[in-house]
């Protein structure tokens, strides 16, 4: 059993109008300063329209994933600054697997940090 004071760390995914999805990871007394943020069309070049109509990011070392539908982003809040994540990225066309890859991203004290991994995301489909 926990004592009642104890910080306790949750994992809420919220979709946001407008927003996408954002992933929040918080204990008692933290702040939402230190954010990385992917956009589709950054690392995996395709927007709504293309064959892409949901894709899913997951940080390997939180377990926190967050999926968001075509021209949203997925953002992952109150990280540690300075901390090297890990994240597994996939998109789906539909219910295929098109594009999947990881890659490591550094989070910045107070920033947010936009994603870059387009360079380790395979794209599956042929398109």
């Amino acid at each position: 059993m926990r004592s009642s004071l104890a910080a306790v760390a949750f994992a809420v995914v919220l979709p946001v109008t407008g927003l996408g999805c954002i992933v929040n990871s918080t204990s008692s007394g933290s702040s939402y300063d230190t954010e990385i943020e992917f956009q589709e069309t950054i690392n995996l070049g395709a927007t709504c329209g293309s064959p892409l109509t949901s894709w899913t990011v997951t940080n390997r070392d939180t377990g926190e994933t967050g999926t968001a539908s075509c021209e949203q982003p997925v953002r992952f809040v109150d990280l540690s600054g300075g901390r090297v994540y890990t994240f597994d990225i996939a998109g789906r066309a539909g219910n295929r697997l098109c594009f999947q890859g990881s890659c490591a991203v550094r989070a910045s004290t107070g920033v947010l940090v936009q994603a870059d991994c387009s360079r380790s995301i395979d794209r599956l489909c042929g398109f």
